[in-house]
């Protein structure tokens, strides 16, 4: 029995003397790393003007990060507003026109 310690102990001072050599530039373990992405979006489309975000920082939220230009879209939204102005007296004489017609349909009966 008492043999047996005398081996276990020199096989584990071995094994310990054997595993602690020089590091030779290779990594000693390999895995997987987790992160969590978030993707960051804008509300419009457009040219971008200004963005102050680097890599890694930690924004708040409702925090102001940058800009893009909306010259276009309000240009695109009077566009609309001015389309929609047209259509609206387009239809007004629509509405003139078929009450006259209304009345000489009337005229037309009678006579």
């Amino acid at each position: 029995m008492k043999n047996y310690n005398y081996i276990l102990g020199f096989s584990f001072l071995v094994t310990s003397l054997f595993s602690c050599k020089n590091d030779n530039g290779k990594a000693d373990g390999y895995g997987n790393f987790e992160a969590i992405e978030i993707t960051i979006s804008a509300e419009n489309n457009g040219k971008l003007l200004m963005f102050n975000v680097n890599e890694g920082d930690k924004l708040e939220k409702d925090e102001f990060i940058g800009y893009i230009d909306t010259i276009p879209l309000a240009l695109k939204r009077e566009q609309l507003e001015v389309s929609k102005a047209l259509i609206s007296s387009k239809s007004k004489g629509v509405l003139s026109q078929i009450s006259v017609l209304n009345a000489t349909l009337r005229a037309a009966n009678i006579n």
